[in-house]
């Protein structure tokens, strides 16, 4: 069971997040980094289903790693393969939101000085 653990939670994610895009009026991601990031609502929607994808390929991936080869290496994966799986798709969500020039603080209104005469 031990090594079915990682691929449940991963795809209990995957689910929740696609569950919330096809369901709630707020997908997961826009509910919980909606405050610190204003984007687009096709933006959050291709965040939140690329950040499922990513939970469903680290589980399936974990599966494969556990059927396919020894504990000892099933543990090696577990504790860096998981933790750069998740630095990978943190990486790629920031790559594609500064591409997209999402992450630029907003100007502000200059503001008319009022002259003097």
């Amino acid at each position: 069971f031990i090594q079915w653990k990682p691929t449940i939670i991963n795809w209990l994610f995957a689910g929740s997040l696609l569950a919330s895009q096809f369901f709630g009026k707020e997908n997961l991601l826009k509910r919980m980094l909606g405050a610190q990031l204003r984007l687009p609502n096709p933006v959050w929607q291709r965040l939140n289903l690329g950040w499922s994808l990513g939970f469903f390929i680290a589980g399936a991936l974990n599966l494969v790693v556990a059927f396919n080869f020894s504990l000892d290496v099933w543990v090696s994966y577990k504790l860096i393969g998981g933790f750069a799986i998740t630095l990978s798709y943190i990486v790629l969500t920031l790559i594609y939101l500064s591409s997209g020039g999402y992450l630029q603080e907003p100007q502000p209104e200059p503001v008319d000085k009022p002259t003097i005469d």
